[in-house]
Parts: structure tokens; sequence; C-alpha cells
């Protein structure tokens, strides 16, 4: 099951399908070329995968919290460099 973070991430490309998109993923109609950052429910940190690993049988059984929606691996990245940043200024260093 897909929840969606009130604050979706959507990379700059795909803003204006922003919409669609969830409702796709809400129905099971994932688009095989994206990436999915979503917050990994045992450790609580962001974590990104492409979206169509997420048609496999482990993840329909799976409650996921999508974080963010991004068309490649660069834009993931990018989002996931800033969400640390802003942890380590918002958290502080653990352990300095």
């Amino acid at each position: 099951m897909f929840r969606f973070d009130p604050a979706l991430y959507v990379s700059p490309k795909l803003k204006k399908k922003k919409t669609g998109l969830v409702e796709g993923f809400m129905r099971g109609e994932i688009p095989l070329t994206l990436f999915v950052i979503y917050r990994n429910e045992e450790s609580g940190k962001p974590e990104f995968t492409r979206s169509m690993y997420l048609k496999q049988s482990w993840y329909a059984d799976k409650d996921m919290l999508i974080l963010g929606i991004c068309e490649d691996y660069d834009t993931a990245m990018a989002y996931m460099a800033v969400a640390a940043e802003e942890a380590l200024y918002t958290d502080g260093m653990a352990g300095a």
C-alpha cells in the first residue's frame, strides 16, 4: 500500500504530472522509468529505488510512505543530498 507524504517532492520535469502520477500509483499503474524516494520502515531513513521494482509482490504487502518521485537517478541523488544536509543542520552532528 502506498501512502504519500503531504510535502511530496516531485522533480521539476514531473511537476505538471503530479496528480496523475499519484493517482496512477494508487491504482497500481506504476510507471517503470521513474525513481521513487521512500522512508525505510525499519530505519526511518529515506532511500530510493527504481519505480519498476515496486511492481514486485514483496512491495504489495508493505506500507510504504513515498517522499518523492523523480525522473532520473541524478535528480533522486540530488534530493537525497539536500535531505541529508537538512537533517545534519536540523538534528546536528550526532556524536560530534
